[in-house]
């Protein structure tokens, strides 16, 4: 197929996701003409914007009181001022990054049978939302999934383990939350420093938090740095002004959460195991400790403990196990060359293994071949 121009359509504007940065700059360094619709639920970003190269339109559609009713309604006007922007354009693809805007490219298939859909699967949405919905409706959107599937021209997934909740696709094609393999220096200059534990990503309970900041609490020593937005935001900057073990950092770019997990001694990537979501996880906070080169603590119910075991890059423990997580770090903070060890097995896996090199040829070639 001859790819004229690529829509890529994203929900939400305020926090750039670097998986979506990754594959757009990908397409366009490969000569593709590529524009990115995002909706801007805050307003807070100019309507047209060329970042890092990549054509941002933003669809500036506020959310005031944030409640699912009013989420709803901002969603479909969304869908369709999108739909309508891309309807009176050449476009021959619609890259659809997750669930929630995949209706852009089926509206403009309706009315242009030769467009491509490429369903970009970041979350497996009816069982990320389940426990918040009734289940009459996690039905309803699983079984709206399965007809996304069969509709797309492609499916991509973040692991080799979700393929299977996409089984009726035409096309499946695994690319990982993964980057160029960068070699950041590990700046840890202070040996009388206490022992760090960094983590940069989204701040909610599902993601062990307030575990690890019990068990930091209990080990003299060391130190927790956390950086990031979600439900718990309020609280951490609270804790931390309490407690000079805990330092919230606040929102970072992505290079300076890169630059922070240099500077740690281990990091973490805990998934509440609620549900399958949870449990498939494929976190990029993983593969950039990899390829930082610290080892990592990962609970053994998610995917990502197999990979921590596999190349012996860090430390597996219960979910929710406080003494099994203490002793992990214990084990970590004394013993530097277990850590180093750990560190440099991970890098070395992920330069080997999972750097975005390593996936690249198969998405383009996903673009090829429709």
């Amino acid at each position: 197929m001859n790819v004229n121009k690529i829509v890529m359509v994203v929900s939400s504007a305020s926090k750039p996701n670097p998986r979506v940065y990754r594959e757009a700059k990908s397409l366009i360094e490969h000569g593709f003409n590529l524009i990115i619709y995002a909706w801007d639920r805050e307003c807070s970003h100019p309507v047209s914007e060329l970042n890092e190269g990549i054509f941002f339109e933003h669809v500036q559609i506020k959310l005031r009181h944030r409640n699912l009713f009013e989420f709803g309604i901002g969603l479909v006007m969304f869908w369709l001022y999108t739909f309508l922007k891309v309807l009176m354009q050449n476009v021959s693809v619609i890259h659809c990054h997750d669930f929630d805007t995949v209706p852009v490219g089926i509206l403009v298939k309706l009315f242009k049978p030769n467009v491509k859909i490429i369903y970009d699967a970041h979350e497996i949405y009816p069982e990320m939302v389940k426990a918040e919905i009734p289940y009459a409706l996690y039905v309803l959107l699983r079984w709206i999934d399965k007809v996304f599937t069969r509709i797309a021209d492609c499916v991509i997934v973040p692991s080799e383990e979700r393929k299977k909740f996409y089984s009726g696709a035409k096309r499946v094609i695994v690319v990982p939350n993964v980057s160029k393999f960068v070699d950041i220096s590990i700046n840890r200059e202070d040996k009388k420093r206490d022992f760090i534990i960094f983590y940069g990503g989204g701040l909610s309970e599902s993601t062990g938090i307030l575990l690890m900041i019990r068990a930091v609490l209990h080990i003299p020593g060391v130190k927790l740095v956390l950086a990031g937005d979600g439900p718990l935001k309020s609280a951490l900057q609270k804790i931390s002004k309490k407690s000079d073990k805990i330092l919230y950092l606040g929102i970072l770019p992505n290079q300076k959460i890169l630059e922070n997990l240099a500077s740690a001694d281990a990091t973490f990537v805990f998934y509440s195991p609620t549900n399958l979501n949870n449990i498939y996880s494929a976190s990029t906070k993983l593969f950039e400790a990899m390829m930082i080169g610290i080892p990592v603590i990962a609970n053994e119910e998610s995917v990502h403990s197999s990979i921590v075991r596999k190349y012996n890059c860090g430390i597996v423990v219960p979910f929710g196990d406080l003494r099994a997580i203490e002793d992990a770090i214990l084990k970590l903070k004394n013993d530097n060359i277990l850590r180093e060890k750990m560190g440099q097995n991970g890098k070395k896996a992920f330069r080997e293994n999972f750097s975005w090199e390593h996936f690249e040829e198969s998405f383009i070639n996903c673009y090829k071949d429709l």
